[in-house]
């Protein structure tokens, strides 16, 4: 593999690129139809102008985000619009850096898969601020695997994950188990640390923005996507029943049994393999989600390039779980196309869909479980033996 600077720069071209050309199609060619630029980053953009004004962000419609967003976005308005776009694309390519200092160097090759992958390069330079959420996950993964690891600093990662987006505070229970390589409850000082940091960190956000912007900060951050009841079509399997039933209270707390469920014995079982561990959390919470979406892909793919030097599956198997998920999210589009662009009555056909898929993705996550065979390190076992004599 060639330096790893010459990839992380020639990667970054690679979206400034992107960027340039949506730049141009959105100006010149779009005209009346699609742009390029998410609408969400539009969004963002207003919110943005509110705060410059000494005002709320969230007197934007629409506006369910950290305020952390708005202020970063803030230069949007002086220097330039595509500045929030140029912040993710340096995240996302941070998240291939994050990737290879986590692999052993003779394995960094696979953070090429990152560095050069066009579907998260297209949401980054769209103006999609889930690069951001990856990197803070990532970060923390890199610090929690550390054998210097300083434990309060992972629990501050932890904490702005967890602010950004709220589904990383699934970790949590996996970190716990993971300091000292044991699945109980006992509290040592490590996992003092990492709890204390975690809600410090916590309670300072969300404490100093409720000051700011009262309970209409905590419900548009937190309490909207909790209750959130999509009654639009989507990958979630739950989708139809919201869509015939978006009154039903009970729904909510229903989807989020096998969630809690799989957050769980995942936690307990996988948590000495971190990767593999934070990987089928995120698998599992996205596929069972009462509302999902192509961008959540991404919070359980970054890692994947972690997973697969480890991973002793062949590859006429790997191929075929790749196109089973491909052509199962192909099937769903084409029924989702039907619906949109031809008024066709297909609801039916996209329910069964994203059942197929949510079935798919379980076999999938089986496949990768069973297969996965960690080679730790000279210095992981070293470290490993050190916690159980110290545990002992």
């Amino acid at each position: 593999m060639a330096s790893l600077i010459v990839h992380t720069i020639v990667g970054f071209l690679f979206r400034l690129v992107l960027i340039y050309v949506g730049d141009f199609y959105d100006k010149d060619i779009a005209g009346d139809g699609p742009l390029y630029t998410d609408i969400d980053y539009r969004v963002v953009t207003d919110g943005a102008n509110h705060v410059l004004q000494n005002e709320s962000p969230y007197q934007r419609t629409t506006y369910r985000y950290t305020p952390l967003l708005a202020y970063l976005l803030t230069p949007n308005l002086f220097l330039d619009e595509n500045w929030g776009k140029l912040i993710f694309s340096i995240c996302d390519v941070l998240v291939g850096v994050l990737i290879a200092w986590i692999l052993p160097m003779k394995q960094r090759k696979y953070a090429l898969l990152w560095f050069y992958n066009p579907m998260s390069a297209v949401i980054a330079t769209r103006g999609s601020y889930e690069s951001v959420v990856a990197a803070t996950v990532l970060a923390t993964l890199y610090n929690a695997k550390q054998s210097n690891e300083r434990t309060w600093i992972t629990g501050i990662l932890l904490a702005f994950a967890a602010h950004l987006k709220i589904y990383p505070v699934i970790y949590s229970l996996a970190l716990y188990f993971h300091i000292e390589r044991l699945p109980t409850l006992h509290l040592t000082y490590r996992r003092f640390q990492l709890v204390i940091s975690f809600i410090v960190t916590t309670i300072l956000l969300n404490v100093g923005f409720y000051y700011l912007y009262g309970y209409e900060y905590l419900h548009e951050t937190y309490l909207y996507h909790i209750i959130r009841r999509d009654a639009r079509h989507n990958f979630s399997p739950y989708f139809y029943l919201t869509y015939l039933s978006p009154q039903h209270h009970m729904l909510s707390f229903i989807t989020f049994i096998p969630q809690v469920f799989n957050t769980l014995v995942f936690s307990y079982r996988l948590y000495d393999k971190l990767e593999l561990c934070l990987f089928a959390l995120t698998f599992s919470f996205v596929t069972f989600n009462k509302v999902t979406t192509s961008q959540y892909f991404l919070w359980y793919l970054i890692f994947i390039p972690l997973l697969l030097p480890n991973l002793y599956i062949k590859w006429k198997t790997l191929f075929l779980c790749l196109i089973a998920w491909l052509g199962s999210q192909g099937w769903w589009l084409y029924q989702a196309y039907r619906l949109e662009f031809q008024a066709k009555n297909t609801f039916i056909q996209i329910w069964l869909a994203s059942i197929i898929f949510g079935f798919i993705n379980v076999i999938i996550l089986c496949v990768i479980i069973y297969n996965y065979r960690q080679i730790e390190s000279v210095q992981d076992v070293t470290e490993k033996t050190k916690l159980e004599k110290k545990n002992d």
